[in-house]
């Protein structure tokens, strides 16, 4: 499947697993949203990490266990 250009909203993105799924998917091409409920800096990081992949990469912080929240901007985000 060719990813590139394409857009992943990755919940979780600043952590452990959620990082390696977001290189993994930069690695393809794809542009990442890291969406982070803590951790603001660590997130920013990771989407720096991800430049080298000469892909998009933005962060947002959403609760998305909270239905409310889950209306963040991060569903807008277009490149």
């Amino acid at each position: 499947m060719d990813l590139k250009g394409t857009v992943a909203v990755v919940t979780g993105g600043n952590g452990g697993l959620g990082q390696r799924i977001c290189h993994a998917l930069a690695a393809q091409g794809c542009h990442i949203a890291v969406v982070y409920a803590q951790s603001k800096d660590q997130a920013d990081g990771v989407a720096r990490d991800l430049e080298k992949h000469q892909v998009g990469a933005v962060t947002f912080a959403c609760d998305v266990t909270s239905p409310s929240a889950t209306r963040c901007s991060a569903w807008s985000t277009a490149w």
